[in-house]
């Protein structure tokens, strides 16, 4: 799904639940054809109608990992999945972490063929899956 489908259903599938943690995790599905200010108004509108509901409600929102690089170079697709780390990023602060997936992709494809990381160009395989595991755990803990 995408970051404007959450948007959608924000209200009925997370907000009614009242939650005190909310991972927020879009942007593979975006890439085709959103701005990253667009993804990033998405995102915000997906806090707010949580808030709405539970006003001490706390975010980790993940960056997406990056597609195998071998899958495509064109410059909007690439740019559109650092502009949307960049956008999360922005929006840290009081209840609001990020985990920086695209960051984490990037160094473990410089020391690790992208194939031996992925199902498909797209979704991790389980050793990747791991670091998001470890990343939550990390980030939860601090």
């Amino acid at each position: 799904m995408t970051a404007s489908w959450g948007e959608l259903n924000a209200k009925e599938a997370v907000a009614s639940l009242k939650p005190d943690l909310v991972l927020i995790a879009f942007g593979m599905n975006d890439f085709w054809s959103v701005e990253p200010d667009e993804f990033k108004a998405s995102i915000q509108s997906i806090m707010k109608t949580v808030r709405a509901q539970n006003p001490q409600a706390e975010f980790i929102l993940i960056s997406s990992i990056r597609f195998d690089p071998a899958y495509t170079k064109e410059s909007a697709y690439v740019g559109h999945m650092t502009g949307y780390a960049e956008k999360l990023r922005s929006l840290v602060g009081p209840g609001v972490a990020l985990l920086d997936m695209t960051a984490m992709s990037e160094a473990l494809y410089a020391a690790k063929d992208a194939k031996g990381l992925m199902a498909d160009p797209m979704h991790p395989d389980d050793f990747l899956a791991r670091w998001y595991a470890q990343g939550l755990v990390a980030t939860v803990s601090r």
